[in-house]
């Protein structure tokens, strides 16, 4: 489902729109996932383990998708090997990102922000800063590994046509 997703977000748009046109879907897939699994952790997970296991437990899960949909925005966006352009995109993700889920926390949950940092877990708090990072480096992460492997399949091409051709 997730790929199908990507998949329509980045077919259709014009070459100068596909970054922010993944730049939507990353942001947007994220934040729907993270809602889902909020909402689960909240409801059954905590009271049963504790908030901070909780949280540490849905991070590997929250990290893992976002480098998922990052690698398929990467493949089918047309950023593969365009690192800069893949930074930008993860960037404006983050703050995308960051921006929604502090509108959610003021409107829906009706907290004020500096309550919503000061009541978070110290220590589940340092990995979801680590978590929103790799959100932001995972599209850049994609594009580079992207541009290197197609870097290294050209260079093998080259060798195997040195190779045929002769002395």
């Amino acid at each position: 489902m997730i790929a199908r997703i990507v998949e329509r977000s980045c077919s259709a748009a014009a070459s100068p729109t596909r970054p922010w046109t993944a730049t939507l879907a990353y942001v947007g897939v994220a934040f729907a996932l993270g809602f889902v699994l909020g909402i689960v952790r909240v409801l059954w997970v905590v009271p049963r383990v504790g908030e901070r296991a909780a949280e540490l437990t849905e991070l590997p899960l929250m990290t893992s998708a976002c480098a998922f949909v990052a690698q398929r925005l990467v493949e089918r966006c047309g950023l593969r090997g365009r690192v800069a352009l893949a930074l930008r995109v993860g960037a404006v993700a983050w703050a995308l990102l960051v921006t929604l889920e502090l509108v959610v926390v003021v409107l829906v949950r009706g907290e004020r922000v500096d309550e919503y940092v000061a009541r978070r877990d110290p220590v589940a708090g340092v990995a979801y800063l680590g978590a929103l990072a790799l959100f932001a480096a995972w599209p850049a992460i994609w594009a580079w590994r992207s541009g290197r492997a197609r870097w290294a399949m050209q260079r093998r091409n080259a060798d195997t046509d040195a190779r045929r051709s002769g002395p």
